[in-house]
């Protein structure tokens, strides 16, 4: 688990999107095979994930035109069959009738609803270019309000009461709201 995190993690962080992509897929292989196999709890991974995507994203923000988040159609995908997995696990092997698990299946059915919408630019870009104007326009309302709905449900629950559990909530409650 650890040599993963410290190799490919990284990778992710700062490589060019090429090597990005196989990055990814390797990281998304062995978080199934850690989970499914070594039984790696999979909040461990579903913060780190989160983490370093936030961090990746805001490289992007950050050096992008102000606009929608764009990125490749391949890293959308990926994005979104992760999160899309997180929220099968969380509905079917996990007791929907906490509110803790509640909030964790929103929080991943959001996330896949902020996946297809990156996922959604590139396609239409390639496929339909004409209709861009208007899927970025549906993306400056919708993005935003998927970006608030995650900020706030990670900001307001809490399940680990240690200050450095609820600190990591309340950033990247912020960092999604913000």
């Amino acid at each position: 688990v650890l040599l993963v995190s410290a190799i490919l993690l990284p990778v992710i962080l700062f490589a060019r999107r090429g090597c990005m992509t196989v990055a990814l897929v390797l990281l998304l292989a062995s978080i199934v095979h850690q989970v499914s196999r070594l039984h790696v709890d999979t909040s461990y991974w579903g913060h780190i994930a989160a983490g370093v995507g936030l961090c990746r994203a805001s490289h992007y923000i950050l050096h992008g035109d102000g606009g929608a988040l764009v990125i490749r159609v391949q890293h959308a995908s990926l994005g979104l069959i992760a999160t899309l997995a997180m929220f099968s696990y969380v509905v079917f092997r996990l007791p929907l009738h906490t509110f803790y698990n509640k909030v964790h299946a929103t929080i991943w059915a959001l996330a896949s609803l902020l996946f297809a919408s990156m996922a959604a630019h590139p396609i239409t870009a390639r496929a339909c270019n004409g209709a861009l104007p208007r899927v970025a326009a549906a993306r400056q309302l919708h993005d935003p309000a998927v970006l608030a709905a995650l900020g706030t449900l990670l900001y307001t629950h809490l399940h680990d009461m240690q200050p450095i559990g609820m600190l990591f909530h309340q950033v990247f409650g912020v960092q999604l709201g913000a």
